[in-house]
């Protein structure tokens, strides 16, 4: 009983997506629907639009900037730049092997270090050497070429990766100093020293000493 303009910013989005779906389109176009709300509020509509298009099984197209969006509430996704397509995937591919420094850094908490690959093997696993003479072992994407086997490289590593371990470790094991620990509630985010790199990672607060 109230005017399209006296609604909260929720409803308005509700009754939105309810003129646009009464007529059962063939493909929903959304441009960004969520970015006016609040935190609370947004992330409560990511699922209620999820929960609506598996319901629904409608196509629909989803614009949007916010990368946590993008992994939920997609099958494929489509990261441009400037106009032009960067790569396009499942949400699982263009996380687990990004093709440019730029997908690496916006799908995810990337840590980019700059190094040299020391040798390259069939599997597509390479020993790689960054900060001067720190040593890691990883895999090319699935996107880069394997046929490579020595030049400057890209390495990637996700927060999610880093662990704490007890010294001696062996391959991939460094020795790092905490530089700056803030904490967001159900992590706390660690800026790590290793050699004259920095990475960063998520830590459960529950776990953190």
């Amino acid at each position: 009983r109230r005017y399209g303009t006296e609604l909260s910013g929720g409803q308005q989005q509700r009754v939105a997506l309810a003129r646009a779906i009464v007529t059962s389109p063939r493909l929903l176009l959304f441009d960004e629907p969520l970015s006016n709300l609040d935190a609370g509020l947004r992330d409560r509509m990511r699922f209620e639009l999820a929960a609506l298009q598996r319901d629904l099984g409608q196509t629909s197209l989803y614009v949007t900037h916010d990368q946590t969006e993008a992994m939920l509430m997609s099958d494929r996704i489509i990261l441009m730049r400037d106009g032009a397509i960067v790569q396009m995937g499942t949400p699982r591919e263009i996380y687990t092997n990004p093709a440019t420094r730029f997908v690496a850094e916006f799908i995810g908490n990337a840590n980019i270090l700059e190094g040299n690959i020391l040798s390259a093997a069939p599997d597509g696993s390479a020993l790689a050497v960054f900060a001067g003479e720190l040593r890691i072992r990883g895999r090319f994407s699935s996107s880069s070429t394997t046929a490579r086997k020595s030049g400057p490289i890209l390495i990637c590593i996700r927060a999610e990766s880093i662990q704490r371990a007890d010294a001696g470790a062996g391959e991939n094991g460094f020795s790092a100093v905490v530089e700056q620990a803030n904490y967001l509630g159900a992590d706390v985010i660690c800026t790590l020293r290793i050699g004259d790199a920095f990475s960063v990672r998520p830590r459960k607060n529950q776990t953190s000493r």
